[in-house]
Order: structure tokens, then sequence, then C-alpha cells
């Protein structure tokens, strides 16, 4: 009797280091995305938008894309004739604990004191998954000023 209690407790105390142990678990919360901008930028600008994205699951990212969304009055730092709502690019895979830096450019149209969000969205999938498993950040920066024509 007291060997079956003593082998039902050490299989409970098993049991509950591997299900809340953490151990092997693929989480969104374990992709951690930064996005630095400034906080104001006047019409018309250029807008450096640095991104940061770290990877701190226990597995490796795999077919990982980071999307970045820029919403109404986007335009292409290159070409202002060209709208930029949506940017994507594939970062390939991303090890554990790896961190990929990117730097992008917008240029932001509207009205002095509107606000523009700039959305990032990772992407990835992980091995022996055929899931797509996405983590966004956004930020908001205010237009100081209008266009100057």
């Amino acid at each position: 009797m007291i060997g079956s209690i003593i082998l039902f407790l050490v299989s409970v105390g098993i049991a509950a280091y591997v299900f809340l142990g953490n151990h092997n678990v693929v989480s969104t919360k374990n992709i951690l995305i930064n996005i630095n901008t400034p906080v104001t930028i006047g019409g018309g600008e250029k807008l450096p938008v640095e991104i940061s994205i770290s990877n701190q699951n226990n597995v490796e990212l795999i077919s990982a894309d980071v999307v970045v969304e820029y919403g109404d009055g986007g335009r292409s730092p290159d070409d202002l004739s060209k709208e930029l709502r949506r940017y994507r690019e594939s970062l390939g895979p991303v090890d554990v604990g790896a961190t990929v830096n990117k730097k992008y450019e917008v240029v932001f149209f509207g009205e002095e004191g509107e606000s523009k969000d700039v959305k990032v969205s990772v992407e990835y999938r992980v091995t022996g998954s055929n899931a797509i498993f996405t983590k966004s950040e956004k930020r908001t920066v205010r237009l100081s000023s209008a266009p100057v024509s």
C-alpha cells in the first residue's frame, strides 16, 4: 500500500513538471517584437522604422516572414507617387535565442496632428507543424506638421 502511494505521488510530480514546466512550448509570447520609430514626424518626411525580432522559444523558427503595414497615407520613399500599404520580407530560419534587426522607411502624408499606425507582424512555422503562427505589434506616429508643397 505504501509503495502504491509513493508511486502515485512520484507520477503526479512528474506529470506536473512536464505540463507546468513550459519545456518545449512554442508560443507567440516567446517572440519579442520591438519597433523603434520617432513619436512625431513632419508630413512628407521619411520615417525610419527599426524593427528587432527575437526568438525566445526553445525551437527554431522556419519560414519566418516579417510583414509591415503602414495604413492610409503611407508612400514609398523612393517614389512618392507609389502607395505603400504593406511590405513583406522573408527572414528565413531564426535560431533559438537569435535576434533579427531590420530597417525600413516610409513617408506619411496627412493633416497636422493626425495619427498614423505602423503594424509589424511576424509569421512563422516550426518544425513538425503545418500551422502558421503570427505575432503582431503596433506603434502610432503623430504628424507634427502637414506636408509642405
